[in-house]
């Protein structure tokens, strides 16, 4: 899970349906679906860690299955999938989890 870093918003990875869920985070801590996006690379891979980068524009999700990184641009609680998105990362790479500076 990561929060948008003004806390409107919580985006949680579902690693089993390979989508990402998005909730807009209520005054009293309560959470109000908003919607969820899948990945392009479709079924079968493993989303499992997410963060925003530093300006709170882009979600990457960290993918163990295709060893890959996908990127999204975050609007509110809408995210779209950027172009050549998922990035590949470099060869041996086995990754599990993500940090963003």
């Amino acid at each position: 899970m990561e929060i948008s870093h003004d806390g409107a918003y919580l985006f949680a990875v579902n690693t089993g349906s390979t989508s990402i869920s998005s909730y807009r985070i209520n005054a009293d801590g309560s959470l109000n679906y908003s919607t969820t996006t899948g990945f392009r690379s479709g079924a079968g891979i493993r989303p499992f860690d997410a963060r925003l980068d530093p300006s709170g524009a882009y979600l990457f999700v960290v993918d163990a299955a295709l060893n890959a990184v996908s990127a999204f641009a975050v609007d509110g609680g809408t995210l779209l999938e950027l172009p050549g998105s998922p990035f590949a990362l470099p060869a041996g790479a086995t990754p599990f989890g993500i940090a963003v500076d």
